[in-house]
């Protein structure tokens, strides 16, 4: 779970929990008032004493993964009238569905049919820092936006939220298919209206 380099420093390596335990020794040197000039190489007699402790440090380790999406909320508004717009939160958590709890840095990636709308294709969010909040939580806004058609014009999308590692290529959290129209959204298999995904509801890569 975690190496300890010989400065003490520990480097998570992998999922899981550990406990990290240190010791050292330290030694006192007491001088008397006037006793050995302050010099520890020369104390002797009754001017100073020695003593020894030892120290001990213990704290636990635990080193979370992100793996995967929990579903937080499902809400809906209107915009342009009458367009349909979805917002959903998510948590991002590990393979054992414990909360990150720290801000990840996220990206999107969008496979998209035509927007018979005629408003435009949807544009993916690069890496960013800022994607989610200081918890690993995100809400993402989902509508076709204001158009001239209405109706049920949009398109179908299959979209991925991938975890931006430093140095490392992206990680898949999460991958779902469905539609973007401008009376209704469909997410993971649940059309809305009427359906919003359950809170608790995992998405998986």
């Amino acid at each position: 779970m975690a190496t300890v380099n010989a400065s003490g420093l520990a480097t998570a390596q992998g999922e899981g929990s550990t406990n990290i335990r240190a010791t050292w020794d330290i030694t006192y040197i007491n001088f008397s008032p006037g006793g050995c000039n302050f010099d520890p190489d020369n104390c002797t007699g009754g001017h100073c004493y020695h003593r020894y402790d030892t120290f001990i440090a213990e704290a636990s380790c635990l080193v979370l993964v992100p793996h995967h999406l929990k579903v937080v909320s499902d809400d809906y508004s209107y915009t342009c009238g009458t367009t349909l717009k979805r917002a959903i939160t998510f948590q991002i958590v590990s393979r054992t569905n414990v909360p990150i709890g720290k801000s990840i840095p996220m990206q999107e990636l969008l496979n998209t049919g035509p927007n018979t709308c005629g408003n435009g294709q949807p544009v993916p969010s690069s890496c960013s820092s800022t994607y989610t909040d200081a918890t690993g939580t995100f809400t993402d806004r989902i509508s076709i936006n204001c158009n001239s058609v209405g109706g049920s014009c949009g398109y179908s999308i299959i979209k991925t939220y991938q975890w931006c590692q430093s140095g490392r290529s992206p990680v898949t959290l999460a991958t779902y298919s469905g539609f973007t129209h401008n009376d209704a959204i469909s997410v993971a298999g649940y059309v809305f209206p009427p359906d919003k995904i359950p809170q608790g509801t995992f998405i998986y890569p």
